[in-house]
């Protein structure tokens, strides 16, 4: 096996497994469709990349803990306004604290941080260069700023094409724009699922075309852009335009420093990456002892899962 660390980006993967196995249940009527796809998606991409160092990035604290909802909301009140709770969202929140529990047992790390998104400490963990390589294993494009470090790669599951590797040449040259600039992208062109948009009536081939001009978010005083671009966008440049593309583009940025995070969660990030360094240097195989072998063959018989029944040896680190 190799040193790579698969950061999981967990509630990515949670939602994904039980959107793509939505009729999947035991016996007993209960859909079991975002727990087995989301091992089983683990499970491939570990194989796939000789890897059994995996890391489980929750939002905003680990599931059945403690949990406090991601700064961003206090940047924007309109943060993830669009994704409405309903009864597949509940369902899906509802099987977490048992999904947790299920990871523990097979032996791979839960992480989590009150404040922070899993896209936080993954982001984090990148930039600490903890493990030989990093892959990021989720399906949300934010995180291909990351792969402006060249020990990072991405991959997402799919249902008909398997494991998909991002390439970083190829977004860059279908997009004509660096990944450090994906940040800007998101902010000037929007993001629906995380509901960023900071200039109305402005989308994604607007906000290419504007940061090809030299259009640049991250500056904090828009007074320092070049002339001909201020000139051109004087539109975007007053205060109140000024002050949501900013916002816009710190919602988009994910952090890769510990440093970058808000004074109230450092001691507890610092307690989590101390653990990842931990599990990635001394992971070696876990002994199978008969009491997580009979909980884990318990939940797989009590959920219909014959294939990680017949596998759980192998399965279990």
């Amino acid at each position: 096996m190799s040193k790579t660390l698969i950061l999981v980006d967990a509630m990515n993967l949670a939602y994904r497994s039980h959107y793509a196995m939505p009729t999947l249940t035991n016996e007993e009527g209960t859909r079991t469709g975002m727990c087995y796809g989301f091992i089983r998606s683990i499970l491939g991409i570990k194989k796939q990349f000789l890897s059994d160092r995996i890391v489980v990035c929750w939002d905003s604290g680990i599931p059945g803990g403690k949990q406090v909802r991601s700064w961003r909301y206090e940047l924007s009140k309109t943060y993830k306004a669009t994704r409405k709770r309903n009864a597949e969202t509940e369902f899906v929140i509802s099987k977490l604290p048992e999904l947790v529990s299920v990871i523990e047992t097979i032996g791979w790390l839960n992480v989590g941080v009150p404040t922070l998104e899993g896209d936080d400490i993954i982001g984090i963990i990148c930039g600490a260069r903890i493990g030989a390589a990093n892959l990021v294993c989720s399906g949300d494009q934010d995180f291909y700023q990351l792969l402006t470090m060249p020990h990072v790669r991405i991959v997402y599951p799919t249902k008909y094409q398997g494991n998909v590797v991002v390439d970083k040449g190829l977004i860059e040259t279908t997009h004509k724009i660096t990944l450090e600039q994906w940040p800007a992208f998101i902010a000037l062109g929007g993001d629906a699922s995380d509901n960023i948009k900071a200039i109305p009536g402005v989308g994604a081939k607007r906000g290419l075309d504007m940061i090809r001009d030299g259009f640049d978010p991250s500056l904090r005083d828009h007074r320092r852009l070049p002339s001909e671009v201020k000139a051109k966008y004087a539109r975007y440049l007053n205060t109140e335009s000024w002050a949501r593309i900013r916002t816009a583009y710190k919602l988009a940025l994910i952090p890769t420093d510990a440093r970058d995070v808000g004074n109230g969660t450092k001691q507890e990030l610092s307690t989590t990456i101390l653990r990842v360094r931990d599990y990635c240097d001394n992971n070696t195989p876990k002994q199978k002892t008969s009491a997580r072998l009979t909980t884990f063959s318990r939940w797989c018989a009590d959920n219909d899962m014959n294939e990680f029944l017949e596998r759980r040896r192998e399965i279990l680190q």
